[in-house]
């Protein structure tokens, strides 16, 4: 008896299983940013800042970036590709307590880690105060 086996490979552009999302930190924090695709072949997934790759290009699915002591609000993007195409999700991680709350009743943020302000609506300003 013969036996014949038909092997059929299904080839697909990469998409996203495991987008990344918008972070908020306080300043000097820390974060991991996750990002995984999926297509057949797996695709590579790396990070990039603007046009400066933050991960080496070998990341197959996955990649974490990870940051640390942030500063500044950035943006950052998770591309995946593989010979069937390439994708790209963009996300921001945002430092609190860098800018003016958007309510300015009951407005708390903090400055530093012993430090911060409160809005006093009465006298229409912001108190700063050291702990």
């Amino acid at each position: 008896m013969l036996l014949r086996y038909v092997i059929a490979v299904i080839r697909r552009a990469p998409h996203f299983s495991f987008p990344p999302e918008n972070m908020e930190v306080m300043p000097g924090g820390s974060a991991n940013l996750t990002c995984v695709a999926v297509g057949s072949p797996m695709p590579y997934v790396r990070w990039r800042q603007g046009s400066v790759e933050l991960t080496p290009p070998e990341s197959i699915g996955r990649s974490v970036l990870v940051l640390t002591d942030i500063q500044e609000s950035a943006t950052y993007t998770c591309v995946a590709a593989n010979e069937m195409g390439r994708i790209e999700n963009t996300t921001n991680v945002t430092v609190k307590g860098n800018e003016l709350c958007c309510c300015l009743s009951d407005c708390l943020f903090f400055d530093s880690l012993f430090s911060y302000f409160t809005y006093i609506p009465s006298f229409g300003a912001f108190l700063h105060s050291v702990l």
